[in-house]
């Protein structure tokens, strides 16, 4: 009786105790974000409906699209306001800020249509931090302007999130500037409290059943005008982009007007979320567990379990109910915590620990034993365990085929009569080692081992342990083993060496493939002397792709094969071919001094590939290129394989059969080229591409008309790069419609600045012209810089109609009807027919500077430049002179009447601000 009373009263401290630690947690708020966790969730099944007296108006994606600007002018505030008051709505909270002036007619539009609402509108008010930082950072009100505060109410608008971020509160009113001002929800639901106290929203009230509207569809007439008859309505951001949105429970993340709209419903609906002191539920639950506990001796410790369990839930019911039904927050961390607690009491007082615990040792020794029977068992590698006698304790099933013996297999079984004695060896020194604190892990090693029919190559590692052991009832580190694991690798090992040869041989010809020959010219360029030099020819066999679809794959194969073989037998000298392409070979050879002999011997292998070969009954003949390449001091394999592949490529342009040599400026050339090329994709996004305008001249009043853009390459690392040189590898690489459409786009905004009405000339590559979409860029330019169309014009060369393409023509008449002007480049430098200027959409053409500079009264050049004049007067075109460089030239052209020049005379290509001095 005196253990049962002792027991009880062990009990009921331990409960007591527990209670106690579950209300200190409570008060310490320690407990709050469980509590918080298990209210969202029940607030989540609970669903309420809005009353529908409130509508939301947002300012929503749409409304930002079709409107096209934010912020949106006070004028559009205004139209909202009169719409609403229109069509009956009671109260307008208007959730924007108005605290800054606007322009000035635009606030007093707001303001009218404030008056007009007749004091139905309710404007924003709020405090924030004057400056980032400080323990006390300055608080500053942000009121509505004077001018609107006198024809509206003013609400405070301040929310204040939780310590994890969410927003669960929301306040009566504030003080604002010694004043009490109520907050919104307030306001639109008539019930007020003391200023500064905020109640809980209740989140149950779902969202999607607040009636809304987008703002748009107001403004263009498309709702009913019911809609808003007697409600209250809430304008304010609804758009993401915006960026008035908050973290709330259950529906993650809202629209700051969407949480005033349920803050005043939470009022209205009278809901507002109440918490209730857990401390008196938690003692009465403790009373109740204790008398449980009192009871345990007649009931069975599952029966008290589930009597636990059955609380736990009742005690969550009991909660939900409260919440759904009366919006009292019942916090049950408290009281799950401890019904968890003394369950756990419950367990340890019904089990004996300590048999409990052996209980669990015995299992897991046991599961242990029986997973490492079964490792052994079914392992792929060979396992074998042996103790410092060389005895073998235990053996995997594989250990038998890998070693070839059964006699492994015997426990006790001496490991140096049944394993190899390397194997042997190692086990036994292993094992040593340890004893003597001086063992190394180290790792695999392999072991190659004749057996019937050929070679065998396995793996091992060899791993020793020091075991426990029972002595005179004391336990001891004295046992010593180790363990061997095997694995056959004689197939991974044949596959190693067959890939290692195809990596070092060609499987087709049995040439050096790339890498094998690099490998060895780097080694004889080491073991050579300083003056020794080296040669490496690369031959490629002359329409080889050509003859192979013609004569059939077997025979091209055929002939790849017996290249390789002619070029073993041609030079002993030489070193072995190499196939470094498809029908790439090379080779190479010591040289003397000078390039000749490379030359020489390059020719003779050429010489020797064109011979026929008869091949499958077939005589088959084919021409080869070969390029050479001489070894620099300290180049190395692939540099010099590399150069003769380089200098091949040279050769294969020129006709027939060819040997070049590799030419050290050529290379430089293509490599500044391939860095040009690469530089350029990047250059407009780097801010490197800009454009120079030359100016162009009215030559009868010498007024400056407009300019010609030209575009300019400032790269960080080479400087300046030439038109010439970039806009032929633009033209080659595609990038030129990039780099079209850029410079017409610079051109048009520059040009959009300059006075009088200059125009701006942009040149159109043929390229550009042929496969880009210049019609759509154009007008796309015009489009996006309001530049008007006559005041672009565009400058296209005689090239453009040598193939007499049609599609060019349309392009062309397309641009002019847009407005843009055309005018033909350079005209007299290259086709030179007058067959199609008839038939072209021009507005102007430009004679080449070839005829202006060297102009002189009576030559010939002055005939054709009357001639010009004459034709472009007849077809109705301006005629502008380029290349003007004297004062001479100038005058003859203007004595002649031609309308424009252009030329160094009168301004080179300068930037934009130096043409706007010019021309001012």
């Amino acid at each position: 009786m005196a253990l049962r009373l002792k027991s009880g009263i062990r009990v009921a401290a331990t409960v007591i105790a527990v209670a106690s630690a579950m209300i200190l947690l409570g008060r310490g708020g320690h407990l709050l974000s469980l509590d918080r966790l298990a209210s969202d969730v029940r607030t989540a099944a609970i669903e309420r409906e809005a009353g529908g007296e409130i509508v939301f108006l947002g300012i929503d994606k749409k409304s930002l699209d079709a409107l096209r600007v934010w912020p949106w002018p006070r004028e559009t505030y205004g139209r909202i306001i009169d719409s609403l008051v229109a069509d009956g709505a009671r109260e307008i909270f208007l959730d924007i800020d108005l605290s800054a002036a606007s322009r000035p007619e635009a606030d007093a539009a707001l303001a009218a249509a404030l008056e007009r609402a007749g004091g139905g509108v309710l404007l924003p008010a709020f405090v924030q931090n004057t400056e980032a930082g400080g323990a006390s950072p300055a608080m500053s009100a942000n009121l509505p302007l004077p001018l609107f505060r006198g024809l509206s109410w003013m609400t405070s608008v301040n929310v204040v999130a939780d310590s994890d971020g969410v927003l669960r509160h929301y306040p009566y009113g504030l003080v604002i500037e010694g004043e009490g001002v109520p907050s919104v929800a307030a306001f639109l639901s008539g019930v007020s409290g003391p200023t500064g106290t905020a109640f809980e929203i209740n989140y149950a009230i779902a969202p999607g059943s607040i009636p809304a509207f987008s703002v748009i569809d107001l403004l263009e007439g498309r709702l009913d005008p019911a809609t808003f008859l007697g409600k209250s309505v809430v304008v304010g951001a609804h758009a993401v982009e915006l960026r008035d949105n908050l973290s709330v429970p259950v529906h993650g993340i809202l629209a700051g007007s969407v949480i005033q709209i349920l803050a005043a419903e939470t009022l209205k609906q009278g809901v507002a979320i109440r918490a209730v002191d857990p401390a008196p539920w938690i003692a009465l639950l403790a009373t109740l567990v204790m008398t449980a506990a009192a009871l345990r001796r007649r009931a069975r410790f599952r029966h008290l379990l589930a009597g636990l369990l059955l609380a736990g839930l009742a005690i969550e019911l009991l909660a939900f109910h409260l919440l759904s039904r009366h919006a009292v927050m019942l916090p049950t961390a408290g009281l799950q915590g401890l019904l968890f607690g003394t369950g756990g009491l419950f367990a340890l007082h019904e089990l004996d620990l300590h048999k409990w615990l052996l209980l669990l040792a015995q299992i897991d020794k046991v599961n242990s034993q029986r997973v490492l029977a079964r490792i052994f068992a079914d392992s792929s590698d060979a396992i074998i365990v042996v103790d410092e006698t060389g005895g073998v304790l235990e053996w995997s099933g594989n250990a038998c085929l890998l070693f070839r013996t059964s006699a492994v297999c015997v426990k006790g079984a001496d490991l140096r009569r049944i394993l190899p004695d390397r194997i042997a060896k190692d086990l036994m020194s292993a094992m040593v080692d340890l004893r003597r604190g001086i063992w190394t892990d180290p790792g695999m090693r392999a072991l190659t081992m004749v057996v019937e029919g050929g070679m065998r190559h396995i793996e091992y590692r060899v791993t020793p342990s020091r075991l426990s052991d029972v002595r005179e009832r004391a336990v001891t580190d004295d046992r010593i083993v180790a363990s061997i694991t095997a694995r056959d690798i004689t197939v991974r090992r044949v596959q190693e060496e067959r890939l290692e040869r195809i990596a070092r041989f060609d499987t087709l010809t049995g040439a050096l493939s790339r890498s094998e020959f690099v490998e060895r010219l780097d080694a004889d360029l080491a073991k050579a002397s300083p003056e020794a030099r080296s040669a490496v020819v690369v031959i490629n066999l002359h329409r080889f792709s050509v003859m192979n679809a013609t004569l059939g794959r077997s025979v091209g194969d055929a002939l790849l094969q017996a290249v390789v073989a002619r070029l073993k037998r041609s030079d002993t000298g030489m070193s072995a071919p190499a196939r470094v392409g498809g029908d790439w070979f090379a080779v190479s050879r010591p040289c003397g001094e000078g390039d000749d002999g490379a030359a020489e011997m390059a020719a003779g292998l050429v010489a020797l590939v064109s011979e026929p070969f008869e091949l499958e009954g077939t005589v088959v003949r084919v021409g080869a290129h070969a390029g050479v390449s001489v070894q620099r001091s300290g180049a190395k394999a692939a540099a010099l394989l590399g150069d003769a592949e380089l200098a091949l490529d040279e050769a294969r342009k020129a006709e027939g059969g060819a040997v070049r040599l590799h030419d050290p400026a050529s290379v430089d050339r293509q490599r500044r080229a391939r860095l040009l090329e690469t530089a350029l994709w990047n250059s407009i996004e780097n801010g490197e591409l800009f454009l120079a305008y030359q100016p162009q001249i009215r030559l009868s009043d010498m007024s400056v008309i407009g300019a010609e853009a030209l575009v300019r390459w400032r790269h960080p690392e080479l400087g300046m790069i030439g038109p010439d040189e970039f806009i032929a590898i633009a033209e080659g690489n595609g990038f030129i419609e990039t780099l079209g459409r850029w410079a017409m786009g610079q051109a048009a905004r520059d040009a959009l600045t300059w006075p009088n009405g200059m125009t701006v000339a942009v040149n159109v590559s043929p390229v550009q012209l042929r496969r880009g979409d210049v019609v759509a860029d154009a007008a796309r330019v015009l489009r996006e810089s309001g530049l008007p169309a006559n005041r672009l014009h565009l400058e296209i060369t005689e090239s453009i109609f040598v193939d007499g393409n049609g599609t060019l023509l349309e392009k062309l008449h397309d641009l002019r009807m847009m407005g843009i002007r055309l005018a033909l480049d350079d005209f007299g430098s290259g086709f030179s027919s007058f067959s199609y200027l008839a038939k072209l959409p021009l507005d102007k053409i430009k004679l080449d500077r070839m005829f202006v500079q060297t102009l002189a009264p009576g030559d010939a050049n002055a005939a054709i430049v009357k001639s010009v004049l004459m034709l472009s007067r007849e077809l109705g075109y301006s005629l502008v002179c380029e290349g003007v460089e004297t004062e001479e030239q100038r005058d003859f052209l203007r004595d002649l009447g031609c309308d424009e020049g252009q030329g160094f005379l009168f301004g080179r290509p300068q930037p934009q601000t130096d043409l706007l001095a010019m021309a001012s």
